[in-house]
Parts: structure tokens; C-alpha cells; sequence
């Protein structure tokens, strides 16, 4: 409402310029578009206006949003791991309790599952605090004005996503070894000497290098199980495979598994499906 009482005291200031006048009204209806009690009209008409990006989300929110609040904090309370549900029937078994534990867990940037504060007293307390974190990695980068970060869902390099399911056991083991490796860094002694600068730049390094002899050993892992592939597919011609596949529209829109035939059969003609 204040926005919009500000747009009409500047029409009734008389401005010369229709164009900022309709520019804005226009930015108070944005406005409220974005507030709380209209995110769901503002979702809905994005889904209608462009379905494909923005159906499938629509249909997921609205379906679990049918889940009474006291069933989703039951469930909560029972299984206190953040999950990251895809699709809408993971969407109602996140909230759903017993059921919300087949759904992927959401994980922090050294792959530790996140968690609700509270477990099972949540029911009776919701003002739970959340405790500080203290972690010398963490007090470390900010230190030196480094952001860790989550790794990327999308590879360029493979020209493929990975799905939720995939994300977080990529997750899981990518974390675990970068915070052992990011630890054992910072507390040597070479480390120790270097300057803010220096140590911002080896601290960066270290992260890429771990993610990137990560994603040579666990993505082709992840694409042979999610395509059915032999367990000793090559995996430098698998991710070729991939990457020249990504490019085409019509193999993006088959089904998984239509998918791992037709990348079977090219691993097959090239003659050299194994390491």
C-alpha cells in the first residue's frame, strides 16, 4: 500500500512523463505480487504464461501445501533432516511423516545433512535457537573473504544435471572431503606464514582442485547408475558421450530410460565401451 500511495502522490504531483508515471503504478502491482499473501497468484500466473519453466513447480507447491501444517511438523519432528523433494509425489512424502525419510536429504557445504533445531521438542517449543557455528574453516574463509559454496548441480563439461537424488550422494562425499582436505590446509604450517592474499589463493585453489578430481570419479559413477550402464564403461568416452548428447533437443526430452539406450548403443558402436 505504501508503494502504491507514493506512485499516486506522484501522479497527483502532475509528472511530465506518462512513462514514469505507468512505470510506477506498475512497480506497486510488482510489488504486491511479490508479497506473502499473493506468492500463489504470482506463481500461478507465472505458470501460465510460461508453463514449461514454471508448471511442474506450481503443481508441487500447491500439492504440498495440502499437507496440514501439524502433519508437516510431525514429520519434522520425527525426521528432523531437511529434504529437497522432486517431482510431487516427493513433494507430499517430504511432509508426510515416516515418508519424508525416501526423500533426497538436503546437505551444507561439507555434506552433513541439515536439520530443523529442536528434534522432537519441536512439537512443544518452535522457538527453538539455532546454536552458533563455530567451525575453523568456516572461520577461516571469512577470514579471508573466501565463499565455499555449494558445487554446482549442472556440469558443462558433461552437459548434464544431476537430479536431486544424485546431488545429495554427490554431496555427501564431495563435502567430506573437502572439509578434511580444507583442515588439514589451514593448519599446516606452510599455510600459517603466507599472507591474507596468499592464503586466499591457495585456499581457493584447494577447493577447485577437489571438486574437479571429484567430478572425474563421482559423475561417471552416478551416470552408469542412473542409465543402467556396465559397471566398467570408460568413463572419458562416457562423458563425450554425454556432453555431445546434451546438445541435442530431441534426446532431452526422452525418458531415462530411452536415454541409456540410446547412449548404450553409441558405446557399443564406438567398440571401446570399457576402461
Amino acid at each position: 500500500m505504501a508503494d502504491l500511495t507514493e506512485g499516486q502522490n506522484k501522479l497527483n504531483a502532475g509528472l511530465r512523463y506518462a512513462g514514469t508515471a505507468a512505470g510506477t503504478a506498475f512497480g506497486g502491482v510488482k510489488t504486491l505480487t511479490d508479497m506473502t499473501f499473493l506468492q500463489g497468484v504470482s506463481s500461478l500466473l507465472n505458470a501460465i504464461q510460461d508453463p514449461e519453466a514454471y508448471a511442474g513447480k506450481y503443481i508441487q507447491n500447491s500439492v504440498a501445501s495440502l499437507i496440514p501444517t501439524i502433519v508437516n511438523h510431525t514429520a519434522r519432528a520425527i525426521d528432523p533432516r531437511l529434504r529437497v523433494p522432486e517431482g510431487v509425489f516427493q513433494a507430499l512424502q517430504a511432509r508426510t511423516p515416516f515418508l519424508s525419510k525416501e526423500v533426497p536429504v538436503r546437505r551444507d557445504i561439507f555434506g552433513n545433512p541439515v536439520k530443523t533445531q529442536g528434534g522432537p521438542l519441536a512439537l512443544i517449543n518452535p522457538f527453538e535457537p539455532t546454536p552458533a557455528v563455530n567451525n575453523p574453516i568456516i572461520n577461516e574463509a571469512k577470514n579471508i573473504g573466501v565463499d565455499i559454496g555449494l558445487p554446482a548441480k549442472s556440469i558443462t563439461s558433461w552437459g548434464i544435471k544431476m537430479n536431486n537424488e544424485e546431488y545429495s550422494k554427490y554431496q555427501k562425499v564431495q563435502g567430506k572431503i573437502l572439509e578434511q582436505t580444507l583442515r588439514s590446509l589451514i593448519e599446516s604450517e606452510g599455510y600459517q606464514i603466507l599472507s591474507i592474499p596468499e592464503r586466499e589463493k591457495e585456499f581457493k585453489n584447494t577447493i577447485t582442485e577437489v571438486r574437479t578430481a571429484i567430478n572425474g570419479q563421482m559423475l561417471p559413477a552416478l551416470m552408469i547408475g542412473r542409465y543402467n550402464l556396465p559397471r566398467d564403461t570408460n568413463p572419458k568416452l562416457l562423458q563425450v558421450v554425454l556432453f555431445q548428447l546434451s546438445k541435442v533437443d530431441k534426446f532431452k526430452k526422452m525418458s531415462t530410460e530411452k536415454q541409456g539406450t540410446v547412449i548404450k548403443n553409441l558405446l557399443q558402436a564406438s567398440g571401446t565401451t570399457s576402461q
